[in-house]
């Protein structure tokens, strides 16, 4: 037959055969910790070579899974790693190590067989370094094609399946093939074309040469098996080599990866061992050891009781049209170890976080929106939670255990189900968060809350860190007070204001990620107690405000976030300050507390950026200077600040824009003006301020439309007013504003 990869015909290099025990450990024993296994008395020794795992999976996933560790030196020798597991977590795990090269120093156990005390990496040049966890999983990206060698025992003529049958399963592009399931599973992001079947041919040996009481003899199968389709193979051009046989190995198929010398090339392949009766599910299954992944699965101790992905129970739907079970897809910790899911596609809950999200199904999912979260979990360092939206669809997932919202365990040793019944059963309702119910981590301030469910998958507010708090953050370059803020994005700006006597035009930007602020073009003429800032369609808007003479201005600067320069539009109809702006429908709404005549107002202009003209609106039956203000349900609330005579109050008035009124709802406690207000998940905040007897406010106040109530929440650190505020990710920053002097700080609320 034609060589397939190349036509051309090389040697094949065959590994060294080593027999031996593979003195495989159970998989469901747990971790052990700090301390490693008692050594027997054996010699001392250090060897150096490319670290490979293997996993093996027994029929039906009854019973229990094994994993070995094998190191291959540089004369392709196989030495099997006795391996302590709470090592090895320590580590990272067995994918920070795997296809590695790194130095061994232990004792020998027997011929082949080391009983490891410590690992180190071996670096291309250079000392050795210790293994961290930073050794991460190398990405799958683009064609991993598989070489499936149908290799026949000498003693057993069987062949269990057509050489069709297996070219269908493991080359197809059509379903179920794995070319077509591949690709499904990682947003078209890896595919296994190229991939071939050959055989069959007959090993030299019997069954019993390769399988023995003492276990299976893993190195003579390649070697022979190899070396028997080397003539029609040129290995090199393969990720993978998938090794079929035509009867029982051991107690299981396996799955990993090995480093081989074949046709002049030393690399680290895929590998599988396949038993005569593997079908297209643990074809998925053992290729995704040979891709670097380890099992999953529920909480229990069982590696196979995890119905959700195919690295747990991959036997959960039987196709009889096609004859073989059908893989489902693999968790979404999986697909990130493979690099399936983008960066922009993935959250990290950073700490005193609050964030609603959309996430995408795992299978077929919609664009743009997250693919997963993950939530580090304090009291477990290195361990963190993953969150992801699963739904019956298409032909892999459609038999999973239901439309919800999953959250796994992901430490190094691996992932598990969350299943808070603790029944048992990692499938049920236990483990599946749907509208309305709330995965609740008390200990590490954790709460996923499933909000809804979307055409592709459900959105949820995560939470992390301890609620009701505030948190310092870094300060602004300058003091400022009676300046204006709002935010877009992942981005908080400030602008212009008062600095201790000084009126600025700066504008500085805060990065909540990196707790940094930067500068940014200035203003055209300083502003300071003007109407807040309003930000529509990438655009902020900056009506009014006093000039550094101290006079009332009508100007409506606008500043493009995308190249940061300001313009100027059509002036507003009255000159404006102390007073806010919002932005509802895309139109931006300006209340106006003072406007150079006497007394405080509550005079409603409405701007509509695609006129670029003004309207003059109700006015709010009672004046309002410095007021505190958001929109809730498109609805704007108005809170407290100065009445006409410059008292505080404490009123509440709410403006409805589709009819053009106004009504009055329950007001504050008492009464205050300078404060500051944001609206978080459909609730009104309004923070610090100046009360009726000139004091100057911490309290945090918080009304619920839905209830009509008031309620009072954890005080700022530092009293101020005259401040600003603003919510990236539902959580509340206050920004400088003044007690005896303006201020630079900003102090950050967490829910």
């Amino acid at each position: 037959m034609p060589r397939i990869g190349c036509m051309r015909r090389l040697t094949v290099v065959a590994l060294a055969v080593v027999l031996g025990l593979t003195g495989c450990r159970d998989e469901t024993t747990a971790p052990s910790g700090d301390s490693s296994p008692q050594l027997s008395q054996g010699s001392s020794r250090s060897i150096s070579g490319w670290f490979h795992t293997q996993w093996g999976d027994p029929r039906g996933g009854r019973g229990s899974a094994l994993v070995r560790h094998e190191l291959i030196d540089d004369r392709g020798r196989a030495t099997e790693l006795l391996l302590d597991e709470g090592l090895l977590a320590r580590l990272g795990g067995s994918l920070a190590l795997s296809r590695k090269r790194v130095r061994i120093d232990g004792q020998e156990m027997a011929p082949g067989r080391i009983q490891v005390r410590s690992l180190e990496f071996e670096g291309a040049a250079g000392p050795a370094g210790a293994v961290s966890a930073e050794a991460a999983a190398v990405p799958r990206l683009g064609s991993h094609p598989y070489v499936t060698i149908g290799c026949k025992f000498s003693d057993i003529a069987a062949e269990p399946h057509t050489i069709a049958t297996y070219t269908t399963w493991t080359t197809g592009t059509s379903y179920p093939g794995l070319n077509h399931y591949w690709p499904e599973q990682s947003f078209n992001q890896m595919n296994v074309t190229g991939s071939a079947m050959v055989g069959w041919y007959t090993l030299p040996q019997p069954r019993s040469y390769y399988v023995t009481t003492g276990g299976l003899n893993f190195a003579g199968l390649v070697a022979d098996c190899t070396g028997a389709a080397d003539p029609d193979v040129d290995f090199t051009q393969f990720y993978g080599i998938n090794l079929q046989f035509n009867a029982v190995l051991d107690c299981c198929s396996w799955g990993g990866t090995r480093t081989l010398t074949l046709d002049g090339q030393t690399k680290a392949y895929g590998m599988t061992w396949m038993a005569d009766w593997v079908d297209v599910a643990v074809y998925a299954h053992e290729e995704g050891h040979s891709l670097g992944l380890p099992h999953s699965s529920g909480p229990y101790g069982q590696t196979y009781d995890s119905r959700w992905d195919v690295m747990s129970n991959s036997y959960v739907f039987f196709d009889p049209a096609q004859g073989t079970y059908i893989p489902q897809h693999t968790i979404s910790y999986h697909k990130d170890l493979l690099g399936w899911i983008p960066a922009a596609r993935k959250l990290t809950v950073e700490a005193s976080t609050n964030q609603t999200i959309t996430l995408e199904r795992l299978a077929q999912p919609g664009p743009g929106n997250y693919l997963m979260a993950t939530i580090p979990i304090a009291n477990a360092p290195g361990c963190f939670y993953t969150v992801e939206a699963r739904r019956l669809v298409g032909s892999y997932d459609s038999h999973i255990p239901g439309n919800a919202v999953v959250l796994h365990r992901a430490c190094p040793y691996g992932a598990q189900v969350v299943d808070v019944d603790n029944n048992g059963d990692p499938n049920d309702a236990g483990a599946q968060w749907t509208v309305g119910e709330t995965f609740t981590d008390l200990a590490n301030g954790i709460t996923v809350a499933v909000n809804a469910q979307t055409t592709t998958g459900f959105q949820v507010t995560i939470k992390r860190g301890a609620n009701n708090t505030w948190a310092g953050r870094a300060s602004m370059a300058k003091a400022r007070s009676a300046f204006a803020l709002t935010s877009r994005g992942n981005l908080i700006y400030a602008i212009g204001g008062k600095s201790n006597g000084t009126i600025l035009a700066s504008v500085e930007a805060y990065n909540p990620t990196s707790n940094t602020w930067t500068s940014k073009a200035a203003l055209p003429s300083a502003r300071y107690d003007g109407n807040g800032a309003a930000v529509n369609s990438g655009l902020l808007y900056l009506p009014g405000g006093a000039n550094s003479a101290g006079t009332l201005t009508k100007t409506l600067y606008v500043y493009n976030l995308s190249t940061n320069v300001w313009s100027t539009k059509v002036a507003l109809p009255i000159s404006s300050g102390c007073g806010a702006s919002v932005v509802i429908s895309g139109q931006v709404y300006v209340l106006t507390g003072c406007d150079g005549t006497s007394g405080y107002k509550g005079r409603l202009h409405r701007y509509s950026p695609a006129s670029n003209t003004w309207t003059a609106r109700a006015t709010a039956p009672a004046a309002h200077g410095h007021p505190a203000v958001g929109v809730i349900n498109g609805k704007l609330y108005v809170a407290g600040g100065r009445n006409a005579t410059g008292a505080a109050t404490g009123t509440v008035h709410v403006y409805d824009p589709a009819t053009n009124t106004w009504s009055t709802t329950r007001p504050m406690p008492s009464a205050r003006y300078g404060a500051a207000g944001q609206v978080i998940n459909g609730k009104f905040y309004v923070v610090g301020g100046t009360n009726a007897s000139g004091g100057i406010l911490a309290e945090t106040l918080v009304y619920d439309p839905a209830t009509n109530l008031w309620s009072t929440k954890a005080p700022m650190p530092t009293a101020r007013t005259r401040l600003g505020s603003a919510v990236i990710n539902n959580l509340l920053y206050a920004v400088g504003g003044k007690v005896t002097t303006d201020l630079t700080k900003v102090e950050r609320y967490t829910p």
